[in-house]
């Protein structure tokens, strides 16, 4: 068995949008997917790292006591997954997915090539054109 990585977590608090404590998030977690392991040290760490983290913006809520933590937004967050066995990157939203380096690399080459076939039929159209254009001058 696999333990919760934090890509999975960040996609539960951002889904909940209401400020949570960390035994809310376990109990949430659990539910989710009940065959991981899960560690509440761990998962305690994973929210201190969002919190202080400048790609995330999580709203800690520290006047109340247990404290409460609302994850709003990622930017640019890279997930760091050591044990991806049984984990469906497929299901994760974009927003979420695009923090996993190798899922980002993904994209930007999908990009890369939709921006060469552009490119390309592109000078293809102009050519034509041209060639068109040559043929009702003589």
């Amino acid at each position: 068995m696999r333990k919760v990585c934090s890509l999975e977590l960040a996609q539960l608090m951002i889904e909940q949008k209401v400020p949570l404590t960390i035994n809310e998030i376990i109990s949430l977690v659990v539910k989710r997917y009940p065959n991981i392991i899960v560690d509440r040290s761990q998962i305690s760490s994973m929210v201190r790292n969002f919190v202080s983290s400048r790609f995330c913006t999580c709203v800690a809520l520290k006047d109340v006591y247990p404290h409460k933590y609302q994850l709003l937004s990622l930017n640019g967050y890279t997930f760091k997954i050591r044990n991806d066995e049984g984990l469906e990157r497929e299901k994760f939203p974009l927003y979420v997915k695009c923090g996993s380096p190798r899922i980002a690399r993904e994209y930007a080459e999908i990009e890369e090539t939709q921006r060469k076939e552009n490119a390309s039929q592109a000078f293809m159209i102009m050519n034509l054109s041209r060639s068109q254009s040559a043929r009702t001058s003589l």
